[in-house]
């Protein structure tokens, strides 16, 4: 029987500005899941603006990482936001896209935990 790896994708760089960084780890995160792999995605610092929902930058030749944060939950992965960092930028859950978990810091200590597998973007 296969063992199943699990992997935490932390993003911590916004969406337009930097968009190569969180492109990339949105991308690792769903080719992760694609594979049956338990795959997490968690959101901090400026990386919360990944999950803002209504923004649509296709016009600006650009990703819309809404679409990829669906893609990932419909492979069954996970999209987390820390707390804190919403709180700083004046965001809260209301505003983000459908399915994303919001934790606290604690909670990210145990996602840590429970992951094999780290990579920071």
């Amino acid at each position: 029987m296969k063992e199943i790896l699990s992997t935490l994708v932390i993003l911590t760089k916004g969406t337009y500005a930097h968009h190569d960084d969180p492109y990339t780890g949105i991308l690792l995160a769903n080719a992760v899941a694609a594979f049956q792999e338990k795959s997490t995605v968690l959101l901090v610092d400026d990386g919360v603006y990944m999950a803002v929902k209504g923004q649509d930058p296709t016009a600006l030749g650009l990703p819309n990482f809404i679409k990829y944060i669906g893609d990932l939950r419909e492979l069954q992965g996970r999209v987390l936001a820390l707390n804190d960092s919403l709180e700083k930028r004046y965001l809260d859950a209301k505003q983000l896209a459908e399915g994303v978990e919001v934790i606290d810091m604690e909670g990210l200590c145990q996602e840590i935990r429970d992951h094999q597998i780290t990579l920071t973007f």
